[in-house]
Formats: C-alpha cells, structure tokens, sequence
C-alpha cells in the first residue's frame, strides 16, 4: 500500500497502522515523489490525498490511470 499525503505526519502515521494491521505500507509526501514510487513498485493500492499543493491528487490519479503496469491498481 502507498500512502501519498503532503502532510507528513498523517502519511507516517497512516502508514505505522497500516503495517501494525499486517500490510507492506510505505509513505510518500507529494505528487511526484508518488508516481515515482509507482513507477519503482507498482502497488497493488494506493491511498492518496486530494489537497495536495503542487500536484492535487486528481491529477495524480488521472496520471497513474494512464500507466499501463498499473491498470489492476486500486
């Protein structure tokens, strides 16, 4: 699971439960450290925030549906 928020206190944390409940969680803080990560390991989930300051994460979202090696991605 990839946790993308700006706030990088709501992504650790959101990602520290996520691993407490038995998930690989990783954090990232931003939109283009999160297509980077995508593109790195293809999760199988990501959990994205839309109020993100230089990207939102609409636009992220429309540009990770846009990737081939990620079309089974929630």
């Amino acid at each position: 699971i990839l946790v993308v928020d700006d706030n990088v206190d709501a992504a650790d944390s959101l990602a520290m439960l996520l691993r407490l409940e038995g998930h690989e969680a990783r954090a990232v803080y931003g939109a283009a450290a999160a297509l980077a990560a995508i593109d790195a390991e293809a999760p199988e989930f990501v959990l994205l925030d839309i109020g993100m300051p230089e990207m939102d994460g609409y636009e992220v979202a429309r540009r990770i549906r846009g990737r081939n090696a990620v079309r089974s991605m929630r």
